[in-house]
């Protein structure tokens, strides 16, 4: 089976010359830029976040920083990226986004190669704006940030660090018995297909004291957690949770007892007359999440472990449908995505014959386990875990699965590490926890067809609806960043066109109103890709790329630097043996050529230095013809 390379560029090690070469950016073209701000001049609410992230022993630096509007700054979905502190800008690529006419939005984006195949830094990007405030988190490399949002445009950037501490799942440690439970069967009951999980999340005192913005948190994880099993190519029909309902719940935490607590709060689920039994009957929600903030430890052996968190249930029992999650570890270390699959019956990593097992390893099941990569990269030796991995720290954000690669290392093993397979073999089973039968039946849109096709071709996609009164009204848009949209269609099917060049796409928004007056958007990222799982025949041997007129042979090695650029850039010829007549464009994502010219090559001065200060901010496609080859560089002008 074909294999998606999705995380090479999150794991793609930096070459400080290069990333020192790159153009630096102003304002208008970088995501944010530091700023100084006094502490004492915000409101309460902006000095109660700066006051809570101090007296954080995680958090070990806190700037501030002023957003650019995210609807303007990308170009095509790209947009540049620099940390204060830090010496490089990096490309990011958007690979969701979900922004409404009110101006909430979420935002995920993956760092990409700058052009020389190197980046300055590497990671994935959360953002989540509502209410004009902005939320997310960033990581880079080994670091972790958390955003949080003030007045206007600023923002708070703080920097954790995680590595002192040894952060644990609860789960299969000493005094757990739910977790030695038989693996679980999933019973098949989807609803038409569409497996929308029903959260109700509660969040204790200890919760709000502990986070800038407890509210926030528990949306970003609801989000982080479906942008995982995207990540994971699990399609949204498959597996999707959905916020019901957010309250505070008056609990007081047992720091030496997770246990204890876990079982308390199942007691009063379980309860007929138990509060969280009457919460969760009138959210009609699945499954319980619960944020605390209880600072949790265990011993194990010699050391003392930190849990961030522990689930009900391993073996999908609809009464124990809760888990415990520690807020302040909840998105930055993935333990709110962590929990949420535990479940679905997803597990940690196997003990037996595995070097890398934690001590909250699990041999329970034949395949519903978590994996860790090692990777060796320029010389520098990586190790990364999948989100079920026991210990946090180092996870990436997807689920194990052999279908996902990053430089040919697969993030699951086939038959023996899959939770993405687990998860969906079990979501149509946890959406079925509870029946939504109070009210007319919720509207959920959800749109179905594959994520990704041929360059220069188009994607069948089409509107999977369930809920409201039928019959539907519906409306399709396209955009080339996830902002501005443009109506495409009105039936219940729709053919996505898709750009000519691999990695490119087209964001997609499905809006869908049902005749009793309910509305639900879906979104998705279609990309256009050579091979991808589960495809059916191949693409093209010889693709057409913008403009090209014609199939693209063998490349030669041509340098294009620095990117992104402003006025100039260099082209560099290094295995020119010969004088050689070479032609270049530059080519938008319409295949518009806006400059070209024809020149000759020669061994003792393989370089060309172009201006192109008359070429309008964005994207382009540089197309160099070098006797009989043809090779094309992305580029970004701003």
């Amino acid at each position: 089976m074909k294999k998606r390379n999705v995380f090479s560029a999150w794991l793609n090690m930096a070459i400080m010359v290069l990333c020192l070469a790159a153009t630096t950016l102003n304002a208008q073209t970088g995501l944010f830029t530091e700023i100084t701000v006094n502490p004492d001049t915000l409101d309460a609410e902006g000095q109660a976040k700066h006051n809570k992230l101090q007296q954080d022993p995680t958090v070990t630096e806190i700037r501030y920083v002023e957003f650019a509007d995210l609807s303007s700054v990308q170009v095509n979905g790209w947009l540049n990226l620099t940390i204060p502190g830090t010496g490089c800008t990096a490309t990011v690529k958007a690979k969701q986004v979900e922004s409404s006419a009110n101006g909430d939005f979420y935002w995920y984006g993956e760092v990409q190669s700058n052009g020389q195949d190197t980046v300055c830094y590497n990671g994935y990007i959360n953002l989540m704006s509502k209410e004009g405030k902005l939320f997310g988190s960033i990581q880079i490399d080994e670091d972790v940030y958390q955003l949080y949002g003030l007045d206007g445009d600023k923002s708070i950037l703080a920097k954790k660090n995680y590595t002192n501490s040894q952060w644990i799942c609860g789960n299969n440690l000493p005094g757990d018995a739910s977790s030695i439970l038989p693996p679980a069967e999933a019973i098949v009951t989807p609803r038409n297909n569409n497996c929308v999980i029903r959260v109700l999340a509660l969040f204790t005192a200890n919760a709000v004291a502990a986070v800038p913005d407890i509210e926030n948190t528990i949306e970003m994880t609801i989000a982080q957690t479906n942008q995982a099993f995207r990540s994971s190519l699990i399609d949204e029909c498959d597996a999707e949770l959905v916020l019901v309902d957010v309250q505070q719940l008056p609990f007081g935490e047992n720091p030496v007892d997770i246990v204890g607590d876990r079982e308390n709060l199942i007691a009063d689920m379980q309860d007929p007359m138990g509060d969280i039994n009457a919460r969760r009957d009138a959210a009609d929600a699945d499954i319980v999440l619960v944020f605390t903030d209880g600072n949790y430890a265990v011993q194990f052996g010699p050391f003392v472990f930190s849990i961030n968190g522990i689930a009900g249930t391993l073996n999908l029992d609809p009464g124990r449908a809760l888990a415990i999650i520690e807020a302040d570890v909840a998105t930055g270390q993935f333990t709110g995505a962590h929990e949420t699959v535990h479940l679905l019956a997803g597990r940690h990593e196997p003990c037996m014959g595995n070097p890398d097992a934690g001590p909250s390893c699990d041999d329970i099941g034949p395949f519903e386990h978590a994996h860790t990569m090692d990777f060796e990269i320029y010389g520098f030796d990586f190790t990364r875990h999948t989100i079920m991995y026991g210990l946090a720290g180092r996870r990436v954000p997807v689920y194990s699965t052999p279908d996902v690669e990053a430089f040919g290392v697969p993030f699951g093993i086939a038959g023996a590490r899959e939770n993405a397979r687990q998860i969906t073999a079990t979501a149509c089973t946890v959406a079925a926890f509870e029946d939504d039968d109070d009210g007319p039946p919720l509207l959920n849109a959800h749109i179905a067809g594959s994520g990704f096709g041929c360059p220069c071709s188009g994607v069948d996609l089409s509107a999977q609806v369930i809920g409201g009164v039928i019959p539907y009204q519906y409306e399709w848009s396209t955009s080339p960043d996830g902002f501005n949209w443009a109506i495409q269609g009105a039936s219940a099917g729709f053919v996505a066109a898709l750009p000519c060049v691999a990695g490119e796409g087209v964001f997609v928004r499905l809006r869908v109103t049902s005749s009793d007056g309910q509305a639900d958007e879906a979104f998705r990222f279609i990309e256009a890709a050579t091979s991808w799982p589960g495809q059916s025949g191949e693409c093209p041997e010889m693709l057409t790329e913008p403009g090209n007129g014609g199939a693209q042979e063998v490349a030669p090695e041509v340098f294009v630097f620095p990117n992104p650029t402003g006025d100039k850039i260099k082209m560099v010829f290094p295995t020119v043996e010969e004088p050689t007549r070479t032609t270049f464009g530059f080519y938008d994502r319409y295949g518009i050529n806006h400059l070209d010219a024809k020149v000759e090559i020669r061994p003792e001065n393989p370089e060309l230095e172009i201006n192109i200060t008359g070429l309008s901010t964005g994207i382009y496609f540089v197309k160099v013809v070098l006797g009989d080859k043809t090779v094309t560089r992305k580029i970004l002008k701003h």
